[in-house]
C-alpha cells in the first residue's frame, strides 16, 4: 500500500472520531512520519472533499460552547489552540449577539446561586474561568463587582 493511500485511510479514521482543523490533521500526519508532499496532498484532498473545513468547524465549536455556557474568551482560546485562522474566528464569533451571551450568564447564574450558596466572589470567579468578560459579568450580576475582586498581590 503506498504512502498516500495509507495517509488517506488515516485521515478517514481520524475524521470518523471527531472533526479536526487543517492544522490538527497536519500535526497528526507529521507525527506519523508522512512526507511533506503527502501531507500537502492529503490536506488538499480533505479540503476538496469538504472533510476539512475550518469555517464549518469554528461554527460548530462556537454553537456547542455557547450551549455549554462558555464565554467568548474561552471559545477564542479553544479555536486558536486548534489552529484556526483569526479571520475565521472573527467570522464565527460575529454570529454571537450580546443578548445570547448575557442570557447564557443569567442561566448559569440562576443555577449557581444554589451551588455556590450565593457567595458572589465564587460566582464571579466561576464566570471568569468560563471565559466571560468583566463587563458582561458585571452587567449580569446587576451591581458593581469591583468589591468582589480579591487582590492577589502580596504586600512587601
Amino acid at each position: 500500500m503506498n504512502e498516500e493511500l495509507r495517509a488517506k485511510n488515516y485521515l478517514n479514521w481520524l475524521l470518523s472520531k471527531r472533526s479536526y482543523s487543517c492544522l490538527e490533521v497536519e500535526k497528526k500526519l507529521k507525527g506519523k512520519g508522512y512526507s511533506k508532499e503527502t501531507i500537502a496532498n492529503i490536506l488538499h484532498y480533505g479540503k476538496k472533499m469538504d472533510y476539512l473545513n475550518d469555517k464549518k468547524l469554528a461554527g460548530e465549536i462556537v454553537d456547542y460552547r455557547l450551549r455549554k455556557g462558555e464565554g467568548t474568551q474561552k471559545i477564542i482560546f479553544e479555536l486558536r489552540k486548534k489552529g484556526i485562522e483569526k479571520e475565521i474566528i472573527e467570522e464565527a464569533l460575529a454570529k454571537i449577539t450580546p443578548d445570547e451571551e448575557k442570557r447564557s450568564i443569567e442561566n448559569l447564574l440562576n443555577k449557581l446561586k444554589e451551588e455556590k450558596k450565593g457567595n458572589p466572589q465564587k460566582i464571579f470567579n466561576y464566570f471568569l474561568r468560563r471565559g466571560f468578560t468583566y463587563s458582561d459579568i458585571k452587567e449580569a450580576l446587576g451591581r458593581d463587582v469591583s468589591a468582589l475582586c480579591v487582590c492577589t498581590e502580596e504586600v512587601v
